[in-house]
């Protein structure tokens, strides 16, 4: 099954500013890695290390150095959110080495975070199958204002790009190849 992605625009540094984004990073290799702008802060986890209050410019230079295909989801931002609330949350966060063998993956946080900064009342955030079902609540309640990306190009066709959709368990499944790799580099 595959999810489309419509409306794509091309990412300026305008964009940026100010700003709340959902990232998918590296649309090449699924499952794709998720994080989180906010006002030019970068929040996320991965199999070996948590990412909070990292200054965008170093991930989007990062990005651009490594030409990795990624798709950002502006959301409705609200003035009475902050680095700090965002930042204090993330403090309780561990890499995916120590929690995955309770099925975490790098989208729990974030959908986490995301049903707090919006009070969805209604959340069952860490019961989210995929991104893709994240993305549907955010499109039910209007939460997302445009669709950027950078270095997607051969990926779009017909203004949209297809995604392969996937498990949790195939995301916990790379998780465990990236938790091999890492152990075995550092032997």
């Amino acid at each position: 099954m595959q999810y489309v992605i419509q409306n794509i625009s091309s990412l300026s540094d305008t964009d940026i500013n100010k700003s709340m984004f959902l990232m998918l990073d590296n649309i090449a290799d699924l499952p794709v890695h998720i994080g989180f702008l906010f006002n030019k802060r970068y929040y996320a986890v991965t199999a070996n290390k948590v990412y909070s209050d990292v200054n965008a410019e170093v991930v989007l230079n990062n990005i651009s150095k490594k030409k990795t295909p990624v798709i950002f989801y502006k959301l409705i931002n609200n003035s009475a959110w902050s680095n700090c609330r965002i930042k204090d949350y993330f403090k309780n966060i561990r890499p995916l080495n120590e929690t995955y063998y309770r099925q975490h993956t790098c989208l729990d946080p974030i959908a986490q975070l995301l049903s707090r900064l919006y009070e969805w009342t209604d959340s069952n955030a860490p019961g989210f199958e995929n991104v893709f079902e994240l993305l549907n609540k955010l499109y039910k309640y209007n939460i997302i204002q445009a669709v950027y990306h950078l270095h997607c190009e051969k990926y779009i066709v017909d203004d949209c790009i297809k995604l392969n959709t996937y498990t949790r368990q195939d995301t916990i499944n790379k998780i465990l190849r990236l938790i091999e790799a890492n152990y075995v580099k550092g032997r």
